[in-house]
């Protein structure tokens, strides 16, 4: 079975075997090659047997880009991502699927950063945004907020005039009823601890 041959200035970046070309009906047993000057598929269908492994080949430079960055569309969930380009105009999609959650959606972003720093020097802000879309993460954020926003309320109580307690001014007054010396915060009910007065500070 002949494989995919390099030019004799053509290095290998990066490989996965774990991905599939949506462009080509059926099963297929594939290889995905990142080289210094290409991206290739390789593969074969999974009821041939023998034969020669089929290749399809993307030179680097043909690859559309759009505001200085790699021209892509992607969608992933949690077991599987789909990365399409655009080579010379066309479209093509491989898919990544991994059963360990959110592994493909890493790979996809991977594939990503080491296309653009090829074709462009810089990493993928695709690759970055696909990174931080990771499902739960949004819905984790929400809930860390929900609850560090309840312990303060309960911290924070409100008075009925919107203020809360750590917002009101701190104070020393007279008790009303016995002039013994008061200390509290603004809108607080103490009791005088010589005369047992209750009162409202002011």
């Amino acid at each position: 079975m002949s494989e995919y041959m390099q030019l004799p200035n053509e290095t290998i970046v990066l490989t996965d075997d774990s991905v599939h070309c949506d462009n080509i009906k059926g099963r297929q047993d594939g290889k995905l090659i990142l080289t210094n000057m290409r991206l290739v598929y390789e593969w074969s269908g999974k009821r041939r047997t023998g034969g020669n492994r089929s290749c399809l080949i993307y030179p680097l430079n043909e690859l559309e880009t759009q505001a200085d960055e790699i021209r892509t569309d992607c969608r992933a969930s949690d077991y599987e991502a789909t990365m399409k380009l655009y080579p010379g105009g066309r479209e093509i999609s491989f898919i990544f699927s991994n059963p360990e959650k959110n592994a493909s959606r890493k790979m996809a972003a991977s594939w990503l950063d080491a296309i653009s720093m090829e074709v462009l020097g810089t990493r993928s802000p695709a690759a970055a945004s696909l990174r931080r879309s990771v499902p739960g993460v949004e819905m984790f954020a929400g809930m860390i907020k929900d609850t560090v926003d309840r312990v303060k309320t309960s911290l924070d109580v409100p008075t009925a005039g919107g203020q809360s307690a750590l917002a009101r001014k701190a104070i020393t007054t007279k008790c009303i009823g016995c002039k013994a010396p008061l200390s509290g915060r603004t809108g607080m009910t103490v009791q005088c601890g010589y005369c047992d007065t209750v009162q409202t500070l002011q």
